[in-house]
């Protein structure tokens, strides 16, 4: 009984779920309501808070469930996992499908446009707090690729992880950045020759005397927390 009960609400979250991506696409997250997705998936306003918090929370779980159809969780994983032959080789793989046409949901302005919405939510948001972890564990995934390439030699024993994994992010936050503000103006072939640019020529950030860290000047700070954020859309493929 137990397992039939359980099978039955994981399809009724599914049922949510698949509501709610009609939702979206038809009316703009903005006007979507709770009301809309309810009447579309055939189920009560209870039945989705038993699964969901708010809409922002289904909003994430879609985006997440996106991330897993298209492999970027996988990948990024595989490669940072230290038992990976070719960690320089999945990260390449991981970079493209960024860009990739099955992820064209993620990359759209829309899409990031709600992820800025979400982050602007109080911390105590539970959608915004698994973005916030999204980013982290995409983050620290990203440094153990890099440090698995040092330990198959396919990068400098002397790599400064942080820098280089700084410097790929930088390349996937600025193809976000330049959806989100230039209305989905968007290259993939430039983007892909500026992945195999970037990893080639990340082998030269060596590890450097300590120095004392400039701190960032508030406008810099500005700037870059947009990108930043746009990210976490992505980052449920860490």
């Amino acid at each position: 009984m137990f397992k039939r009960n359980h099978e039955d609400a994981l399809i009724t979250k599914q049922r949510i779920l698949d509501a709610a991506n009609k939702v979206f696409i038809a009316k703009g997250f903005e006007k979507a309501s709770l009301t809309d997705i309810a009447r579309v998936a055939q189920v009560t306003r209870g039945a989705i808070y038993w699964h969901f918090e708010n809409k922002n929370d289904i909003f994430v779980e879609l985006l997440e469930a996106q991330a897993k159809s298209t492999n970027l969780r996988t990948t990024l994983y595989a490669a940072a996992n230290p038992d990976s032959p070719d960690p320089m080789g999945l990260l390449r793989q991981w970079m493209c499908l960024m860009f990739d046409d099955n992820t064209e949901l993620i990359v759209s302005p829309a899409i990031i446009n709600i992820c800025v919405t979400i982050m602007a939510a109080d911390e105590s948001d539970d959608a915004r707090q698994r973005l916030v972890e999204f980013m982290k564990v995409r983050n620290m995934s990203l440094e153990a690729a890099l440090r698995n390439a040092v330990a198959r030699q396919q990068l400098p024993a002397d790599l400064d992880v942080k820098i280089a994994a700084t410097y790929l992010k930088a390349i996937i936050d600025g193809q976000f950045s330049l959806a989100y503000t230039l209305n989905n103006y968007f290259r993939r072939d430039y983007y892909l020759k500026m992945v195999d640019i970037a990893l080639a020529h990340v082998k030269e950030l060596r590890q450097l005397p300590q120095a004392a860290a400039r701190p960032a000047s508030a406008a810099v700070r500005s700037a870059a927390v947009r990108p930043a954020v746009c990210l976490a859309a992505r980052s449920v493929s860490a």
